[in-house]
């Protein structure tokens, strides 16, 4: 089988990569993907958390560097020895408040002690800086971000990042996280899974009948089911993502590069 590399992927699960009861842990998949695409000589992952990014570079046999604060590694204060190809960050959300992680660290590099939305963009984007003077020539920083609601409120760290950014920016990957859309009760026509896998697919019989709303404390909302890899290219190289422009182009093939499994 073959796969490209597109700017919406998914999966069935998260794959075997990585320990899947961390705080935070990611698909192996897009990273694997990733990785393929870009074929890095090397890979640095410095908040690996559950170690997803390690166990995929592993199993490719892609030389990988990683820390983590929980180790007592501060990606902020940390002294890097050289540079990387690719870069995957995984910070963590807005307030994402979790058992334990917190107490463990309480430095103010911790990004999950911060509930100041301001001073938790200023963070991230000191960290985007940090690592991008980290990449080598050509080389891509892959940073994984989701949208935060809180009371109502959505935070996205991704036009901060992308407006710090933006002569770098090479495009984004959005990751639909499946397991949210199989857990979510809709209407029969309305969650039938096509496509992309864990895409909605609006039928015929959408209607009041079969129409139903995810609800908070009696309000509706709109459910959030997917993440994006942002990345940032530190100088030219080869064709980009977008280069083929909209799918069904008829020489998007052409320019798309392939990976075969």
């Amino acid at each position: 089988m073959k796969y490209t590399m597109s700017t919406v992927v998914a999966a069935r699960d998260r794959g075997k990569w990585g320990d899947a009861s961390y705080p935070g842990s990611c698909s192996g998949y897009p990273i694997k993907l990733m990785l393929l695409y870009f074929k890095p000589r090397n890979v640095l992952d410095p908040m690996e958390g559950g170690g997803t990014c390690r166990d995929v570079c592993n199993e490719m046999g892609i030389p990988y560097t990683g820390y983590d604060i929980v180790n007592g590694q501060d990606m902020f204060v940390q002294v890097f020895k050289e540079k990387y190809d690719f870069i995957h960050w995984h910070p963590p959300y807005f307030k994402m408040k979790v058992d334990g992680y917190n107490k463990l660290c309480n430095s103010p590099s911790n990004l999950c002690n911060y509930t100041v939305w301001s001073a938790y963009v200023d963070k991230v984007l000191e960290g985007f800086e940090l690592l991008f003077n980290q990449l080598d020539e050509g080389g891509v920083l892959a940073i994984l971000t989701g949208q935060r609601r809180i009371s109502g409120r959505v935070f996205d760290i991704a036009s901060h990042l992308i407006t710090c950014g933006e002569k770098s920016f090479i495009g984004e990957i959005v990751k639909l996280q499946t397991h949210i859309l199989h857990k979510a009760q809709f209407g029969s026509g309305y969650s039938k899974l096509v496509g992309h896998e864990g895409v909605a697919a609006l039928e015929d019989d959408l209607g009041v009948e079969t129409f139903k709303p995810r609800t908070f404390h009696g309000h509706p909302f709109i459910l959030i089911v997917h993440e994006k890899y942002l990345l940032f290219r530190n100088g030219k190289q080869r064709g980009e993502i977008y280069d083929s422009g909209h799918a069904g182009n008829n020489n998007s093939d052409q320019n798309s590069r392939q990976v075969e499994n």
